[in-house]
């Protein structure tokens, strides 16, 4: 019996932290400095607990000229959203050592990417930071 309830209380855990973290997403979308970049797809994309390094990321954005001024750009975005737990991020020691950032899915992340289903808040960001609707304000 006392299995029982700590089962039940794991779940009901697990749906608070799901609902939190439903409610943090929802106020990320109307964040108008979150980048449209599809920077978490990108990492989605590669698999799930994958973690990548910002010039991985950066050769997969479509129109970079100079990849590294790109990369070293984007591991300063991702690090400010690192802060605010909306990535992950690991310090590696490469084979020269210094030392690299990998960056994944945050648990608020899976929100901005799309689910089985295809479904995912992308749009609403999108939506809300739209030129039409922005400059409304």
């Amino acid at each position: 019996m006392g299995d029982n309830n700590w089962a039940t209380s794991m779940a009901k855990d697990e749906e608070n932290e799901d609902q939190d973290n439903f409610g943090y997403a929802l106020q990320i979308v109307d964040s108008i400095a979150f980048p449209m970049l599809d920077v978490l797809g990108i990492i989605a994309r590669a698999g799930p607990g994958r973690q990548l390094m910002s010039s991985e990321i950066a050769v997969s954005l479509p129109g970079v000229k100079d990849p590294k001024t790109t990369a070293s750009m984007l591991e300063r975005m991702l690090w400010l959203l690192a802060t605010y737990n909306v990535v992950s991020c690991t310090v590696v020691e490469d084979k020269d050592g210094g030392v690299k950032k990998r960056f994944g899915l945050a648990a608020v992340a899976k929100y901005f990417v799309p689910d089985n289903d295809g479904v995912s808040l992308a749009p609403l960001m999108r939506l809300s930071q739209d030129k039409v609707f922005v400059d409304s304000w």
